[in-house]
């Protein structure tokens, strides 16, 4: 074990202790401060990497068990939870996909629609991400289909490794598969963890809900990206790529089969039922749930693909990360952190554009330690809640606001999808960390435009005061 684990895994164990000491302050039990404890020393091992995220996280959950912190139930409650099932269908259909080809020759068939030129392959990188982020949660899955397409797109135009027309391919390609997540409900795993944190009550937010909340936003970013990645990196001169070698790529997939077909009908048929929710009164968990179990049955997926190829790891990290929110609630943590942050943040309700300026500040600064993307934004959602229901805030808007926020690759450390992408498409070969210091900032930078502008619609919609 290197120094580093070392002295993380000593500075937990620290501060688990301290936290079993320090008398608690008025409004807080001894569980809840020993609750804290164990929350705070897990949180350090996993940013020092001392065992697996998951690893940590389930151990989190059995100390609150065995040290009566928390009963049984409510610390493991995410995983009998609505959520937790969506996650793991959701994730199921994705592998699906992905096993099928079908995701594959989606984004071949919107390659070679558009032009052939840089701005043409700019958009169709950007509308092929945007089409595929619904079907797919799993924002890995999708970062490792279309890396080497973004790759083989750069190199047949003749882009050099780290020029200005490599990056900006790597640039779209990774916005529309990865930072469009947040457009969907389905487009990426953490906004069923999100949701997943929620107090009880607000939970409930339909596919469509979040689409028309996100509207706003998801203008802003879709226009902006395109914008951006033109003005900042279009290459000089005019070169064209040869859509024959998209044909090809086509051409060697063959015709459609039997999986692809069961696969598009499975995936067609869970968007229209998660739109569809609150009119015909079936849970998208439910749904999801069926999806998996149609594509197990009809032998799309075997027992080897369910055995290996679903993420256990991450089902099972996120599960507990959902719980934390359960551990927050039962303890009371909830009710202080509001009577404590409100008199301090509630005069920034009054300034809608401070407020969340300083809020997407704060996200940036903790990305800075906390490597998780998930991880960050369910804490800020669970930490902020209270104070936005004191405040008349909704909690969707905080999670969203938290979630929008943590894409961050400044440093490779930061974004471990981002290190995904980056080696998917071409070993790391298409940008220079400096070109993606710039990209990072010019995405959050678009994605604080759409909040701001975000601001009026949901006032309007009441989720704001």
């Amino acid at each position: 074990m290197s120094k580093k684990r070392i002295a993380c895994l000593a500075l937990g164990v620290i501060a688990a202790i301290a936290f079993f000491l320090i008398p608690p302050p008025a409004g807080l039990t001894a569980e809840a401060m020993q609750g804290i404890g164990i929350l705070l020393c897990g949180i350090i091992w996993m940013v020092g990497a001392v065992f697996p995220d998951f690893a940590v996280m389930i151990a989190m959950l059995a100390a609150w068990v065995v040290l009566k912190i928390l009963p049984f139930a409510t610390a493991f409650s995410a995983f009998s939870g609505t959520s937790f099932w969506l996650l793991l269908g959701a994730m199921v259909i994705g592998v699906a996909g992905s096993k099928s080809g079908l995701l594959m020759r989606i984004a071949l068939a919107v390659l070679r629609v558009f032009p052939s030129n840089f701005q043409g392959q700019v958009l169709a990188l950007l509308t092929s991400g945007l089409i595929i982020s619904p079907l797919v949660p799993s924002t890995a899955a999708k970062a490792a289909i279309m890396g080497p397409i973004a790759k083989q797109i750069s190199d047949t135009m003749g882009y050099e490794n780290q020029s200005r027309g490599s990056a900006g391919l790597f640039y779209a390609y990774f916005t529309g598969f990865t930072c469009f997540g947040p457009i969907f409900l389905s487009g990426s795993f953490i906004a069923y963890s999100m949701l997943g944190a929620m107090p009880e009550g607000f939970e409930g937010v339909t596919w469509i809900q979040w689409v028309y909340y996100a509207l706003p936003w998801s203008i802003v970013m879709i226009v902006l990206s395109y914008i951006a990645i033109v003005l900042l990196f279009k290459p000089k001169g005019g070169t064209q790529f040869d859509k024959a070698t998209i044909a090809d790529m086509s051409k060697a997939l063959g015709p459609i089969k039997r999986d692809e077909w069961i696969t598009l009908a499975v995936m067609g048929g869970c968007l229209v039922l998660w739109m569809l929710e609150r009119t015909i009164d079936v849970s998208s968990a439910a749904v999801a749930v069926l999806a998996m179990t149609i594509l197990v049955a009809t032998k799309v997926l075997d027992k080897a693909d369910f055995d290996k190829k679903v993420n256990w790891n991450l089902v099972f990290f996120i599960g507990a990360v959902i719980s934390i929110g359960s551990m927050i609630k039962y303890l009371g943590i909830d009710v202080f952190i509001g009577d404590t942050l409100t008199p301090l943040m509630a005069p920034l309700v009054s300034r809608p554009i401070v407020f969340v300026l300083g809020f997407v500040a704060v996200v940036l600064l903790a990305r800075f330690v906390i490597a998780s993307t998930l991880t960050t934004t369910v804490l800020f959602t669970v930490a902020l809640v209270p104070f936005g229901l004191s405040v008349g805030i909704s909690p969707w808007v905080i999670g969203f606001i938290a979630y929008v926020s943590v894409h961050v690759w400044f440093l490779r450390y930061q974004m471990p999808l981002y290190l995904t992408a980056n080696a998917t498409a071409g070993n790391g070969e298409m940008l220079s960390q400096r070109q993606a210091a710039l990209q990072s900032t010019s995405y959050i930078v678009i994605s604080t435009i759409g909040l701001l502008v975000s601001l009026p619609w949901w006032k309007f919609l009441g989720l704001m005061p």
